[in-house]
């Protein structure tokens, strides 16, 4: 399952990158974890923000959730 929204920054932000993605959620059934379904989803996701013609993705992820914040480090997401 993955969420994903387009949201605006306010005026301030430079426009060519105001306008970004937002995978809201990412869940992935325990029994398909380590099969490629995350990657998958983060694929489509900047797939999904490629046709809207945006510059930015972002997520979420609880600091405590360590495994999940390596994989989207792995992504090429960053703090």
């Amino acid at each position: 399952l993955m969420g994903f929204v387009v949201e605006e920054d306010q005026p301030f932000i430079r426009e060519d990158v105001r306008r970004y993605g937002v995978v809201t959620d990412l869940v992935v059934d325990e029994d398909a974890r380590g099969r490629g379904v995350g990657r998958r989803l983060l694929d489509e996701a900047e797939r999904l923000a490629r046709a809207e013609g945006l510059g930015r993705l972002a997520i979420g992820v609880l600091d405590a959730n360590a495994a999940a914040t390596r994989i989207y480090r792995a992504f090429g997401f960053a703090d």
